[in-house]
Order: structure tokens, then C-alpha cells, then sequence
């Protein structure tokens, strides 16, 4: 997954590994539609190099950005809430 995020990132993107599989992308100066379409592609490339495999792989991916007004910390904070549901 690691080598995934790495083939999308740009220089101003940030990664960070919050588990054994669990990452978060900072994507600064990036609309929620163009970080949409950079989902779509590591999604693509993930089926892609899992494909054949028995056990299938999981890949879950959310698009979190800050309401106007808000802060990323509290996007992230809802996402957290959401994904813990």
C-alpha cells in the first residue's frame, strides 16, 4: 500500500502510516474532485496488483475535507466518528 501511495504522491503531498494498515494522505491545495479521481486511480492499481489472489485484499478509502469555516482537525475528527460506526 505504501508503494501505492508513493506512485500517486506529489512533492506537496504528505503520507503518514497510522497502523499496519492504516495510512492517511495529506493532499494540500487539492479540490475534493481531484483527490476523488487520485482514489480512483490507487484503487485501480490496488485491484490490479491483487488480482488472482484467494483471499482477497481490502482497501478502504475516504475523501475528508474541512467544511468552509472548519479545520482539517475537526474533518478528521468526523471521519474517526464515521469510520467507527
Amino acid at each position: 500500500m505504501a508503494n501505492l501511495i508513493r506512485l500517486e504522491a506529489r512533492d506537496t503531498d504528505r503520507a503518514a502510516r497510522m497502523g499496519a494498515a492504516s495510512f492517511r494522505v495529506l493532499l494540500p491545495e487539492t479540490s475534493a474532485r481531484a483527490a476523488r479521481h487520485a482514489v480512483e486511480r490507487i484503487e485501480r492499481i490496488f485491484q490490479l496488483a491483487h488480482a488472482g489472489q484467494t483471499e482477497p485484499a481490502q482497501l478502504r478509502i475516504d475523501v475528508v475535507a474541512p467544511t468552509r469555516g472548519g479545520s482539517l482537525e475537526d474533518a478528521l475528527a468526523d471521519a474517526e466518528r464515521r469510520i467507527g460506526r
